[in-house]
């Protein structure tokens, strides 16, 4: 019996755990620190719906960057089989070769059919080799680098944190759209430049 409670109190505790820290603000920011708006987005690399709306807000962004702040945060999904590593290799570029994160992001929105189904024919280790040579190719990494952060608990610890802090947000899918800390449901199905424009036009607040 006193096992049993035992048991039990361990069970609930591990329960009731709050999620980690992350080791430093999550996400890869693009746009002024100082701002009035800021967007915190979900995505998955191999989501196609994450992909779609990519292309809208990165236009809006780019044509507003003086007052916007874009938050991008990778939120792997479990029915996407690779995703996760996908995600490893992102990480890791988004760390140490900041610059490039982009260019893998739109990559991986592009091709995510190679990863989806071409590679579920392939073992573990194809598809790692195949992730690091994309990774090298369009960053400053060296495939051996990248290969060596697939393998890396360091690495591995840092996605499944990030994923921990989106579950805390109350995110369970892709794409997800916060804005100033508030989750904008409707935004989901924002695929254009304009749709974005015509939502912070509705704010009627000022930009800056």
């Amino acid at each position: 019996m006193k096992l049993l409670v035992a048991l039990s109190i361990v069970s609930i505790a591990c329960s009731t755990q709050f999620e980690p820290i992350p080791g430093g603000m999550e996400g890869f920011s693009m746009g002024p620190t100082r701002t009035n708006y800021t967007i915190d987005v979900y995505y998955d690399h191999l989501c196609p719906d994450s992909a779609a709306a990519w292309e809208g807000l990165q236009k809006y962004f780019h044509a507003n960057q003086y007052w916007l702040r874009v938050v991008i945060h990778i939120f792997p999904l479990p029915y996407h089989t690779f995703s996760f590593v996908v995600s490893q290799a992102g990480r890791f570029i988004q760390d140490n070769y900041p610059d490039d994160f982009i260019s893998y992001l739109d990559f991986m929105f592009d091709h995510r059919s190679k990863y989806l189904d071409t590679a579920l024919f392939w073992t573990m280790q194809q598809i790692k080799n195949n992730i690091a040579a994309d990774a090298s190719s369009l960053s400053q990494a060296t495939f051996s680098e990248v290969l060596n952060a697939l393998e890396s608990d360091s690495v591995n610890n840092e996605v499944r944190v990030g994923w921990k802090y989106g579950c805390s947000h109350g995110v369970s899918g892709t794409p997800i759209h916060f804005v100033n800390g508030v989750m904008v449901p409707d935004a989901t199905a924002f695929t254009t430049e304009q749709a974005w424009a015509h939502f912070f036009y509705s704010l009627n607040a000022t930009k800056y």
